[in-house]
């Protein structure tokens, strides 16, 4: 069973990130069941948001911005779950845990730059498709 913790914001905001990542769990990695997802929300953050491996097999830690509303917020959180998915099904691999040396199916793009690097490519067609997807439901 996928598990999502959630601290920091207001209430409505950790309710709706539960129903975001959930959902995204549905969508993303619907054959995965050992997913452990960690969302801090937090004003302490200079950019929107970011992913990075947890501790343990498959665990990710999702740190948002919440100061973001409306789509701002929801687009954070689904760009956040496509790096989740990468790192899930073994696309994307951070090898030192810290950013500088990530491998896409195999191959290092690590200086790449950010809005080239292939795993932001597709969170960024991804993230709009499953806000789209999100709107029809809601």
């Amino acid at each position: 069973m996928n598990i999502v913790y959630i601290e920091g914001g207001t209430i409505k905001q950790r309710k709706l990130v539960e129903r975001l990542v959930e959902w995204c769990f549905t969508k993303l990695t619907p054959r995965h069941r050992t997913i452990t997802v960690n969302v801090e929300l937090t004003k302490d953050i200079d950019i929107d948001g970011e992913c990075s491996k947890g501790g343990e097999r498959n665990e990710f830690d999702l740190v948002i911005n919440k100061k973001l509303t409306g789509d701002d917020f929801l687009v954070t959180i689904f760009h956040e779950m496509v790096h989740v998915m990468q790192y899930a099904k073994g696309i994307m691999k951070d090898l030192n845990q810290d950013g500088t040396k990530v491998y896409w199916r195999g191959y290092d793009y690590s200086n790449y730059q950010y809005r080239r690097q292939p795993w932001e490519r597709q969170a960024y067609r991804m993230q709009e498709i499953l806000l789209r997807d999100w709107k029809k439901i809601c």
